[in-house]
Order: structure tokens, then sequence, then C-alpha cells
């Protein structure tokens, strides 16, 4: 990080750590994000939706759920200036990958119906 920041390109810093260049982009990434206080878990949020929740203060996972439970449907996501509905789906999904509460469950898929359990888990069939 410190060659990044006294302005050293990722092409001289890769080959003295032996890692590829889009790597040391990633860490970069990473390092800029953490010094700004996001958490990871935001990574995953496109960068339109995630700049929104940003400047209505909800930097946490916590914080995002609550605003989303807030109303029924998440219908305070949409107060928010420039929030729409691809935004409000997108968040949604990413609390049902992020916490796993069938509050949030991706509806919109086809198969989403009759589905239960965290995500990641396989439910099996007795027929």
């Amino acid at each position: 990080m410190s060659a990044s920041r006294a302005g050293e390109p990722a092409q001289d810093i890769a080959p003295n750590h032996g890692l590829s260049v889009e790597r040391i982009r990633q860490i970069v990434a990473a390092a800029e994000g953490l010094e700004r206080g996001r958490p990871e878990a935001f990574d995953y949020l496109g960068r339109r939706t995630r700049d929104l929740l940003e400047r209505q203060g909800w930097t946490t996972v916590p914080l995002v759920r609550d605003a989303y439970l807030a109303v029924p449907g998440g219908e305070r996501l949409l107060q928010v200036p420039g929030f729409g509905r691809k935004s409000l789906r997108e968040v949604r999904r990413w609390l049902w990958l992020q916490i796993g509460d069938p509050r949030f469950e991706d509806l919109d898929s086809p198969n989403a119906a009759g589905r239960s359990g965290a995500p990641g888990q396989t439910m099996r069939s007795n027929g």
C-alpha cells in the first residue's frame, strides 16, 4: 500500500511481490475501502447502490437491514432520490446472501418457490 501511495504504478509493484498487476489493483482497492471504513460486504453491491446507501449513512449490514425493514417492502429505501426498484431488488438479494433471513429471500428467482433454509443449503426431494 505504501508503494501505491507513493505513486508507484501497479506494474512496478507486482513483480516485487510475485503478484499479478490485477491482484495489486484488487489489494489497493480493498485497502482504500477499509480506510473509508466500508465493510467488505459492501463490495458485493453495485457502485450506484452502494453510493446511495453510504450517502444515507447506511454503512453496515444491520443499518441497511433496519432501513429495509422500517417500512414493509423496503419502501423506505425507495424514498432515497435515485434509488429505484432495481436497486431495491439488489439490496434485498444482497441482504439474503449476507444474513440468510427469509424476509429477504429472492422472490423474483424461479427457484425461490417453496425453498427454505439458508443460502447455499441444498434441498432434497423425497421423490
